[in-house]
């Protein structure tokens, strides 16, 4: 995704980070943090990895890169007075760093997932199998994480060529089956 759009109106990013085949390594949530700082909310098993990718890309960048473990909560529940929307879907709700939003509209883990699952959204390594699933298994276009008007970055090629060729040979999706107990 395109990092300039970031901005004082829009102060979050759903993107994800590719390998030169244009396999997902991970997907991230990039938050504007201060004026040229910014929060990457990454999968705890991909942190490593992507601080690794980005030490490597960061040649003459006078940027540094630290892992902090400031805790970050979902909430789906009504619209918090704090938080940021979750730009991947409006029923995803909004995200909270740091402090937990008000107890009204908390919700556990597992709650969160099953609602994140059953609106067909993929996030983290339980998931997208990295450096084996591209952007398009996962609706990850859909989900506003792939910008087709932003420059060159790598799994580029392919991710366009997919994207304009129109062709993709599987895509995740929510399937509910109804039985005579129910759903």
């Amino acid at each position: 995704n395109d990092i300039e759009t970031l901005n004082s109106s829009n102060k979050v990013i759903y993107t994800h980070t590719l390998n030169v085949k244009g396999r997902v390594l991970c997907d991230n949530l990039v938050y504007l943090n201060g004026e040229n700082s910014y929060l990457i909310e990454v999968d705890e098993g991909h942190v490593n990895n992507l601080v690794k990718i980005l030490k490597m890309y960061n040649i003459r960048s006078k940027a540094s890169i630290k892992v902090s473990d400031v805790p970050i909560f979902a909430s789906f529940k009504g619209t918090p007075p704090t938080g940021y929307q979750d730009p991947r879907l409006s029923l995803l709700g909004s995200r909270h760093i740091g402090s937990p939003p008000p107890e009204s509209l908390s919700v556990p883990r597992e709650e969160y997932d099953r609602h994140r699952v059953a609106l067909g959204v993929s996030e983290g390594s339980r998931d997208i199998t990295a450096a084996k699933d591209f952007p398009f298994e996962h609706n990850l276009d859909f989900l506003n994480g792939v910008s087709f008007s932003k420059g060159c970055y790598i799994g580029q090629e392919l991710t366009a060529r997919t994207h304009h060729v129109g062709e993709n040979e599987k895509e995740s999706c929510s399937c509910f089956f109804v039985t005579q107990y129910g759903v």
